[in-house]
């Protein structure tokens, strides 16, 4: 067995054998028959790259079992894959970093990776292993919401294909028989997923059979099996992901984000909001459409009213960041004005258009003064906490053909009929994973 290695030494691009701490330089060609130099040099002394540079990486889904049942989908009768693009590249010990132009779910996947040796076009089964020159460990990053953001095209391509996405190495293992293997991925210490290459609807070699007879795979090219359960976000400022696979190593990587971050993928038109009641949800709402650069007043009283406006609001994330919003902070609505969305986290002071009516009523009643594009959110009943927080209902005034703010432009991980159920606090950084307090 041999762990191929690719570095960066005195401004010189090498490769060669890593053997423990140190790596025996070869020349030539990786994938044609490499010569050892007798030079060694330190891992310590080295920037690690990928161990090769593919023409492409094709990337599976649905390839486990364990997986496909989870999900409640169908074991499909044919790889399903996407192609993830050159410029994604990543090697070891480098940065993960969130793309400018999204704000979603990041999610890491840990999986095996096979590296093509030999031109590969129209191969059998039986004669496949005969192109692989080896085995390395994946993180196949994922821009997870944008995959089923148009519902009429699914984009795995745009999802997968950020810089610093397609993340793989350190090393490729050659000699090596992948049916008993493991793949094991850690985020922050903690293990999220642990499972079986033999669990795999399509093994290696008929893998890259199925694959050949689509496309002409090349050396260097690598094809990510797919991943299986136990997926997940990566949500702090800073995360530290491990891939590892018995036999081939361990791939680590951090993954870098601003904490708290904009939700909502282009940047925001400032829109007028005012905030009802500045409590955990209020108070949350508040900051996060501050920080997003909206102007924001709060209605609140006594204490709260005070402190808001002495201090601002304060979120404090689970990593200990803490981030605070200046607001206005007013005790009526009169105090106010009428801004273009107001949300009632409260209910208290608010004026009749808020109670609870259709759409159409809505319109109705609505005096002329509020304007045309005013949108108001109201909750139908008190909310004490987010974990008993009930729905909320979006009721959107004027005329029909005038500009709306969504529920979307204003909270991007809002379900459509504005519920706060788990997944949705966790996704804006609530519930578990953001803590809002006013500063007192």
């Amino acid at each position: 067995m041999a762990h191929w290695i690719r570095f960066e030494h005195q401004g010189q691009t090498g490769f060669g054998t890593l053997d423990g701490e140190a790596i025996a330089v070869h020349a030539g060609e990786m994938f044609e028959e490499p010569q050892p130099t007798g030079e060694t040099v330190p891992l310590a002394d080295v920037k690690v790259l990928t161990p090769c540079v593919p023409s492409k990486m094709i990337c599976l889904w649905n390839n486990f079992h364990a997986l496909a049942e989870r999900l409640g989908v169908a074991e499909p009768a044919e790889p399903l894959y996407f192609l993830k693009s050159p410029s994604a590249f990543l090697a070891h010990g480098e940065t993960i970093r969130r793309p400018k132009s999204y704000s979603g779910n990041v999610v890491y996947e840990g999986e095996l990776g096979i590296v093509i040796g030999r031109r590969c076009s129209n191969v059998g089964e039986d004669e496949a292993g005969d192109y692989i020159f080896g085995y390395t460990c994946v993180n196949d990053v994922t821009a997870a919401d944008i995959i089923s953001k148009d519902p009429t095209f699914a984009q795995w391509a745009r999802a997968k294909s950020f810089d610093t996405f397609g993340v793989f190495g350190p090393v490729i293992a050659t000699g090596l028989d992948p049916a008993g293997l493991s793949i094991r991925t850690v985020v922050d210490g903690k293990e999220r997923q642990s499972y079986p290459v033999s669990d795999m609807i399509f093994q290696p070699h008929r893998l890259v059979s199925f694959l050949s007879r689509d496309m002409t795979l090349l050396p260097g090219d690598v094809i990510a099996c797919g991943t299986s359960i136990g997926v997940g976000a990566m949500r702090g400022a800073s995360n530290a992901i491990e891939v590892s696979i018995e036999g081939i190593g361990t791939l680590s990587n951090a993954f870098v984000q601003q904490v708290p971050f904009r939700y909502g993928e282009d940047p925001p038109r400032p829109m007028r909001v005012c905030v009802v009641g500045a409590g955990a949800i209020g108070g949350l709402m508040a900051a996060r459409l501050a920080g997003a650069g909206h102007p924001v007043t709060v209605i609140d009283q006594g204490a709260h009213l005070a402190a808001i406006q002495d201090n601002g609001l304060k979120l404090i994330w689970e990593d200990g960041t803490e981030h605070v919003a200046r607001v206005e902070a007013v005790e009526s609505a009169a105090q106010a004005g009428w801004p273009v969305a107001c949300i009632a986290a409260r209910q208290v002071s608010m004026p009749s258009p808020t109670i609870s009516m259709s759409p159409r009523a809505a319109r109705r009643t609505a005096p002329p003064r509020h304007g045309p594009n005013i949108i108001f959110c109201e909750s139908t009943g008190a909310l004490p906490q987010p974990s008993r927080a009930r729905k909320v209902r979006w009721i959107a005034t004027g005329a029909p053909s005038a500009p709306r703010v969504t529920s979307a432009t204003i909270a991007g991980q809002m379900p459509p009929e504005g519920c706060f159920s788990p997944a949705w606090k966790r996704s804006v950084g609530g519930g578990e994973r953001c803590r809002p307090r006013e500063t007192r």
